[in-house]
């Protein structure tokens, strides 16, 4: 393959490495390759600015099949900023310490989640948050932490009357908590993307 390849492409081939050849040989072919100065980092594929500085933490499948849902008009995706509060509500804070302990990394992500459904007015009880009802049955507002339940975002989100899925990219115990929404905007499309 590597021979056929040589007739066939369009820049120059460098050998590194013939049998026979020790290891400093190699290394001093490869020492000897000039730096190109006009290199670029080559484009990331399926990127979005939603995505930027999370792409570590999202792989590019999962980045994909999202953009494409964007493109068909299924979702629309915004990357929201959470903010580090304490949650108002006496029966949110009660959910969160018999869940998670406090200090720890769920513990922050889901009171992040909460405190910022509690400023847009949503009540918690209408909140399914990884994984789990915080208290009502209906609940169509889903959130989840380090991509482990998005798959199910689609099914949630058009077959049981989803208003939003709130995904924590990376849930960490420090720094900025950046999470993506993602809204319904066509249940019927939304109903055919697997993630």
């Amino acid at each position: 393959m590597v021979y056929n390849m040589r007739t066939r492409a369009d820049f120059d081939l460098t050998l590194l490495w013939r049998r026979g050849d020790d290891l400093s040989v190699a290394l001093e072919r490869l020492r000897g390759i000039a730096v190109d100065p006009t290199a670029a980092r080559a484009p990331r594929d399926a990127m979005s600015p939603e995505f930027e500085g999370l792409d570590r933490w999202l792989p590019r499948p999962m980045r994909e099949q999202l953009l494409e849902a964007v493109a068909m008009r299924a979702i629309e995706l915004e990357r929201v900023a959470l903010e580090d509060r304490v949650v108002d509500s006496p029966e949110s804070a009660s959910y969160l310490r018999e869940r998670w302990q406090p200090g720890g990394v769920s513990f922050r992500a889901g009171q992040a989640v909460l405190a910022h459904y509690e400023q847009q007015g949503v009540d918690s009880g209408s909140i399914h948050l990884h994984g789990q009802d915080v208290r009502g049955e209906v609940t169509p507002y889903f959130a989840g932490f380090g991509l482990r339940y998005l798959s199910s975002a689609p099914r949630c989100l058009a077959d049981h009357d989803g208003v939003e899925w709130l995904e924590v990219v990376r849930p960490t115990l420090r720094g900025e908590l950046t999470a993506l929404r993602i809204r319904p905007l066509d249940r019927t499309r939304l109903r055919k993307m697997r993630w």
